[in-house]
């Protein structure tokens, strides 16, 4: 089963803590407060219960939704980086320094390729 971690918290330092929590969960960053990856439902509520603790009393919003691998199937994405050498930009962009301007296109699940400039 995939899961899906959501969160929109304004505190800088404690969205820094749950971003941590959820790749130490081994989740991946779909995007800047979005984790994705394969989790049991004993592991859900066990990160779930971890990001809540965390949490406490201060202000932020968390959502984890289970999606079983059959509608997982049925999701669509479209991403369009640019990449430059030294530099990256766009908004899923992941700093790893490509040797030559690029953008990269992504369509459907899965890892993006690169492509250079023709």
């Amino acid at each position: 089963m995939q899961t899906i971690v959501l969160y929109d918290v304004p505190s800088d330092s404690l969205r820094t803590k749950i971003a941590t929590i959820c790749l130490d969960y081994g989740l991946q960053r779909i995007q800047y407060s979005a984790f994705m990856g394969p989790m049991s439902r004993n592991r859900q509520e066990e990160v779930f219960q971890k990001i809540t603790r965390r949490i406490g009393k201060r202000e932020a919003n968390v959502r984890l939704f289970g999606i079983c691998d059959k509608d997982i199937q049925l999701c669509k994405q479209h991403v369009v980086l640019e990449r430059v050498v030294g530099t990256t930009r766009g908004a899923a962009a992941t700093g790893d320094g490509i040797s030559a301007q690029g953008v990269v296109v992504v369509e459907g699940i899965g890892e993006a390729d690169d492509v250079s400039n023709d």
